[in-house]
């Protein structure tokens, strides 16, 4: 009884490790799809602004659904980024931010690019995710995988309120 009990127990996690493979597979192919169409309605260029983060975004949709919100976002701290989203459900499943933050150091200035990279699974849990900042790969903390779904699904209820 034991061993069928083991048996059942490394079945159950080899198949939800290969779901998670699969549920990445899926949004990549879903994401190259997208990436392929050029037949997108191109919608308003809307502004979003809260705190020290201006936004100007144009959301891209295909028989009433937002597919694709396209960004770029400044904030006070001497960062701008280019953003792209891509959602399937209303909800994100892919991101891809380039990022250039000038920083201070010493009182001379320097430049500090980052690339963040995520596919998304259920709510702000990643099934793919990928940090480069100045050439050196870094974990992305779940505190920003959060951040950055969050923000992603603001995005997507002010151009849903535009459609």
């Amino acid at each position: 009884m034991r061993y069928l009990i083991l048996i059942i127990i490394g079945l159950v996690l080899f198949t939800s490790c290969a779901s998670k493979e699969e549920r990445l597979q899926n949004r990549i192919q879903l994401v190259n799809e997208f990436k392929a169409l050029d037949d997108f309605d191109k919608n308003n260029i809307l502004f979003y602004e809260v705190e020290n983060i201006r936004s100007k975004f144009t959301y891209y949709s295909k028989d009433g659904e937002i597919n694709i919100i396209n960004e770029e976002l400044y904030t006070d701290n001497n960062t701008n980024s280019n953003c792209i989203y891509y959602y399937n459900d209303n909800k994100p499943i892919y991101t891809k931010i380039m990022r250039i933050r000038i920083d201070k150091e010493d009182n001379q200035l320097f430049r500090n690019d980052i690339e963040i990279e995520i596919y998304f699974d259920h709510d702000y849990q990643a099934l793919y995710s990928f940090k480069v900042e100045n050439k050196t790969e870094k974990e992305i903390d779940p505190e920003e995988l959060k951040s950055i779904y969050d923000h992603a699904k603001k995005l997507y209820s002010l151009a849903k309120a535009d459609l």
